[in-house]
């Protein structure tokens, strides 16, 4: 019998995690033009718990957090910050998200129940701005929650300063 072993990306990086002390939480805001209160105690605690499972590949930067309640359904977007990169051969400053590899497999023990996972590949539309992003769907710390963890940060939040950091 052959053995196979599949040595990860993320395993022949060190175990940094994101800087979960810069979390930046955006509340969806609703027809009325006020926003959502500052995140529920237990979605700060999730997100803080999910970011051991994402590994920067660069250094570790802020990482968004967009979240509001669909019905008795809290859906919450993790996404990656944006590095600004001026030099090596660039005539001016651009942006790129910040590159990061995701324990999909360390993540699941966050879930009471999962009952859906799935790999989106869709692009942005005005429907679906989350980009490529793994979904899950199921309960994690007493909540229906649908949780998108974004390969890139979403459209609307590339311009907010909190997101963004110079690379060196």
């Amino acid at each position: 019998m052959l053995g196979c072993v599949a040595k990860t990306q993320h395993e022949s990086l060190p175990r940094v995690t994101w800087r979960t002390s810069l979390l930046v939480f955006h509340p969806k805001i609703f027809d009325t033009g006020l926003p959502m209160a500052y995140p529920p105690t237990w979605i700060e605690d999730f997100v803080r718990q999910l970011a051991y499972s994402i590994f920067p590949q660069d250094f570790p930067t802020p990482l968004g957090c967009h979240y509001h309640q669909e019905g008795d359904c809290w859906e919450v977007a993790v996404f990656p910050s944006m590095r600004r990169v001026s030099g090596r051969g660039f005539e001016e400053e651009s942006l790129a998200t910040s590159a990061f590899s995701f324990d999909v497999q360390q993540s699941l023990s966050l879930f009471e129940e999962l009952h859906h996972l799935d790999w989106v590949t869709a692009p942005r539309s005005e429907e679906n701005e989350a980009g490529p992003h793994l979904l899950f769907e199921g309960v994690a710390l007493g909540e229906p929650v649908l949780i998108r963890v974004c390969a890139e940060i979403p459209t609307r939040f590339q311009s907010d300063p909190d997101l963004i950091v110079q690379a060196t």
